[in-house]
């Protein structure tokens, strides 16, 4: 059985959003709210409007930084320790069922009810994430889809132009296709393009590694048509043809890496392209920001976004963007500042705090309407932000939720750990996909497979409309 599993999002549709007038956020005073927070730009962004907010409540805020690697298991030991030492937590959003189930996070329902959220301006892609049994438990704080990001200057270059097409019988163009797009990364990979002996451009950059490798897998998964599990046996999907197309994937695009592109995270990749290294990125929507922004970014200015290349199986094409991770701020439910902290997100995800805060290019992108509606307070963000903007909604029409279900956050790591065995050529193709299966099933067990299938099924009504 096979599903279309990339959804049309209706973007921009809504007029003019704005004019909410100024809202009260009550009075904390002696309340101080501790936040647990990703280390590096995230709190750079935070600290920018905390005092603010402690101006106007008499509130304050104490940020806790947390690695990437200890992000997961430090918040989710804490909470099931009820040790109370985060009021605000930092989360992907497809952590919130292991929270829920355990009873980690408060309901955020009677907040919503007294207090105007904006709601109806948040993009329509974003608006069920949080929501999980029919309550909802965190806000989103980052409008995060995969795009595609390529030098213009490089494309637009008439040698390259020329000696292109000689090549490969076409016109050098943005791929559509993976196909495409592995022409173009060949064409471009290890050249010295300043004449010094010394390769400085390889043909493309993505996120391989074990952190960043599952997100990388789960957009081509999707690009190829594939789904995670069957929903009526919870057999995975890692081994079917779209399964194996993903990590095929993830493979050749090591081959026109720089070296050691099997361990690249977010942060090499990003770096790498910012740097003029790569002729093109499979990234996060923060990344088109950065190349911008960063100092002594070699790139500014020459950085275009267009949709994720699509992928084709048996004659049929899959056109998807992966609306991955998406980061949400929850509350602690032994937090005893419950109402206050309610506040803090509130103040943090209004319009216009949250417009904000994704300018600053710290790893958080637009998700309500207003950011993406009026790119006149982008027009001299950088060189090109309008355009990148655009770019950003253009895939958006295309996007593909994550998993969410208990044990997401499992099933990826093994995803994690196993694709950079094949990719290194440690394993074969057959065995690590194997690999993946075998212990799928031992997660899905631990779960228990009823109960999983039962959350599987509800995702699959929730976020694609399915009938079965």
């Amino acid at each position: 059985m096979r599903w279309t599993w990339c959804i049309v999002l209706v973007l921009l549709l809504f007029g003019a959003v704005g004019g909410w007038a100024a809202p009260d956020y009550g009075s904390y005073q002696g309340v101080t709210i501790k936040v647990a927070l990703l280390a590096g730009d995230h709190p750079v962004a935070w600290e920018s409007q905390i005092p603010s907010f402690e101006a106007l409540t008499g509130a304050k805020v104490e940020i806790i930084d947390l690695t990437w690697d200890d992000l997961y298991s430090k918040e989710f030991l804490e909470l099931i320790s009820h040790t109370g030492i985060y009021d605000i937590i930092e989360l992907a959003g497809f952590w919130i069922p292991d929270f829920v189930l355990n009873g980690l996070l408060a309901p955020l329902d009677e907040y919503y009810a007294a207090w105007d959220w904006a709601l109806s301006d948040i993009m329509p892609a974003y608006q069920k994430i949080g929501v999980y049994g029919g309550s909802r438990y965190s806000v989103i704080a980052d409008g995060d889809v995969l795009a595609l990001y390529y030098r213009k200057d490089l494309f637009e270059e008439p040698a390259y132009q020329t000696e292109f097409k000689a090549t490969y019988g076409y016109d050098l163009r943005v791929p559509a296709t993976w196909d495409d797009y592995f022409d173009v990364a060949e064409f471009f990979n290890k050249r010295d393009t300043n004449g010094d002996g010394k390769i400085d451009l390889y043909g493309n950059e993505a996120m391989l590694s074990r952190a960043h490798g599952p997100i990388t897998f789960m957009q081509l998964l999707r690009s190829f048509g594939g789904q995670f599990f069957d929903p009526y046996t919870m057999e995975p999907g890692i081994t079917s043809t779209a399964g194996r197309k993903a990590v095929q994937t993830m493979v050749k695009m090591s081959e026109y890496m720089s070296p050691g592109g099997a361990s690249h995270d977010f942060t090499v990749t990003r770096d790498n392209f910012t740097n003029g290294n790569a002729a093109m990125l499979l990234q996060w929507a923060d990344v088109g920001a950065w190349s911008g922004t960063a100092p002594g970014s070699a790139v500014r200015g020459n950085v275009g976004t267009g949709l994720v290349p699509a992928g084709v199986i048996d004659g049929v094409t899959y056109q998807c963007s992966e609306l991955a991770w998406n980061w949400q701020w929850a509350i602690n439910n032994d937090s005893g500042n419950k109402e206050a902290a309610a506040q803090l997100l509130r103040y943090m995800t209004s319009p216009d705090v949250s417009l904000e805060v994704i300018s600053l290019a710290r790893g958080y992108d637009p998700y309500r309407i207003s950011h993406y509606e009026n790119t006149a307070w982008a027009s001299d963000w950088f060189p090109g932000s309008v355009e990148f903007i655009e770019g950003l909604a253009n895939n958006m029409q295309y996007g593909a939720y994550d998993l969410y279900i208990p044990g997401t956050q499992q099933y990826l790591d093994v995803v994690g750990k196993h694709v950079g065995d094949i990719i290194t050529g440690t394993v074969s193709l057959d065995m690590g996909l194997q690999r993946i299966a075998n212990e799928w099933d031992q997660i899905t067990d631990r779960w228990g497979r009823d109960s999983q299938k039962a959350f599987y099924q509800d995702y699959l009504r929730t976020y694609w409309g399915w009938k079965g």
